[in-house]
């Protein structure tokens, strides 16, 4: 049951990693955007907001599973998260 959680896990962070990915070239005009531009911030912030709480709730499966080989790499992937989430160079 445990994997089946996990890969369900991986699944979803994956969906979120590649959606990121899609919207990491589209610039996003600065003040007094239109529609796109609050759409696009939007799509950001909820597919970065899923990563974030997928990866939380990976690392603590990962590690109960006892790989904390995979554990620590998932942290570090965290943490590059969250930094990358409070760098306005990022967006």
């Amino acid at each position: 049951a445990g994997g089946g959680h996990r890969a369900r896990l991986e699944s979803g962070l994956t969906h979120a990693r590649a959606g990121l990915s899609l919207l990491q070239g589209r610039p996003v005009a600065s003040g007094g955007g239109d529609a796109d531009d609050s759409l696009v911030a939007s799509l950001r912030r909820d597919l970065a907001d899923a990563a974030e709480r997928l990866l939380r709730e990976l690392i603590r499966a990962t590690a109960v599973a006892g790989n904390s080989s995979r554990a620590e790499t998932l942290k570090e992937e965290y943490r590059a998260l969250l930094s990358s989430r409070t760098d306005p160079k990022s967006r």
